[in-house]
């Protein structure tokens, strides 16, 4: 049995055009959901912009403004009945914890570019992983991961030097 979940849908995009510009959106949530719909997916844009709405040949939701030259942010804040991920629990997502101690120790090997980029590598990894765990991609081969049991734990090493 599918246990139906409320899923909040979402998105803040922010555009900063050279000049007046007019954008066509597609951001909307399928037609074919609108049953499921418990709060609308209405686009708000900051400045307030007149939105125009229609609906192309193929029936997606569009809409049309005219982004003034500067920032523009186009949002909504939507909430859809859903069905929860039974058949494969391993790919949800993993909630993001960081603790301030391991955010200061990475600080004190790595500048602030280095650890944006280690947090990029491990996110692609990570994506990869849920992508291909459920999907059983089995690995190549290409990078073994090596057995680094003969050195013992890293803690007790580090706190008896």
């Amino acid at each position: 049995m599918e246990q139906v979940v409320q899923i909040r849908v979402g998105y803040e995009l922010v555009y900063d055009c050279p000049q007046v510009t007019p954008m066509i959106l597609m951001l909307n949530i399928h037609f074919s959901h609108a049953s499921d719909i418990i709060v609308p997916d209405r686009v708000v844009t900051e400045p307030s912009l007149p939105v125009t709405a229609y609906r192309d040949s193929f029936g997606n939701w569009c809409s049309r403004i005219v982004a003034p030259a500067g920032e523009t942010c186009i949002s909504t804040d939507a909430l859809v009945n859903g069905t929860a991920d039974l058949v494969a629990p391993e790919a949800t997502q993993t909630p993001v914890d960081v603790s301030d101690e391991t955010f200061a120790e990475l600080r004190g090997h790595y500048s602030e570019p280095q650890i944006v980029e280690l947090t990029f590598a491990v996110a692609i990894e990570n994506f990869f992983n849920r992508v291909n765990a459920p999907l059983g991609v089995e690995a190549e081969g290409f990078c073994a991961i090596p057995d680094l049991s003969y050195r013992g734990d890293a803690e007790a090493q580090r706190q008896s030097a």
